[in-house]
């Protein structure tokens, strides 16, 4: 199975767990942006699987919405999950919906947990912007990293993102040593 990692797109404050938190106007912009983005990818998602964290759902509906494919939600995708938990269910989920590729919407720190636990990479050496959606093959190899920033410049979009190149620099470079 084909791995889409994504950390849900800019909410409002708050704590980590509540369930209640919306996106904000950029985090809407940045979940529609990264749906148009990965629908021109060669193999994108074929089902998005979202946390139960309102977030994350609102992302996966944007983003989904672009993809045209079933959404389905999951606890093991919650801030405070486990990641090996978190990455059974995926690919439970993506085997009993014969998926061949799945986009996760969860939240950090899972998401820099899973990373790690597929990469080896120590998850203070990443740095997962809102909206970044990252790429792993069926082998649990990881291929590549895109922030909102990065897609908005592909659509010409840049000024309905906030932009913070130098944390996407710095974020990518540290992918870059680390997988080395």
């Amino acid at each position: 199975m084909k791995l889409y990692l994504m950390r849900h797109a800019e909410a409002e404050d708050g704590e980590q767990l509540d369930p209640t938190r919306e996106l904000t106007d950029t985090g809407k912009a940045q979940a529609k942006l990264m749906g148009k983005w990965l629908h021109r990818q060669a193999d994108p998602p074929e089902l998005i699987i979202e946390s139960n964290m309102r977030r994350s759902i609102q992302t996966a509906k944007r983003v989904g919405k672009r993809l045209d494919v079933n959404r389905l939600r999951a606890g093991a995708l919650d801030p405070d999950g486990e990641p090996r938990k978190a990455i059974r269910t995926i690919r439970r989920l993506a085997q009993e919906h014969s998926a061949a590729s799945v986009l996760a919407v969860t939240h950090s720190p899972l998401v820099q947990a899973i990373q790690q636990h597929l990469t080896g990479v120590d998850p203070e050496k990443m740095y997962w912007k809102h909206g970044a959606i990252s790429y792993f093959d069926d082998d649990g190899m990881f291929h590549w990293m895109v922030t909102p920033e990065t897609a908005a410049r592909d659509e010409d979009e840049a000024e309905k993102i906030t932009v913070d190149a130098l944390e996407v620099a710095e974020a990518s470079l540290a992918i870059a040593v680390a997988s080395i």
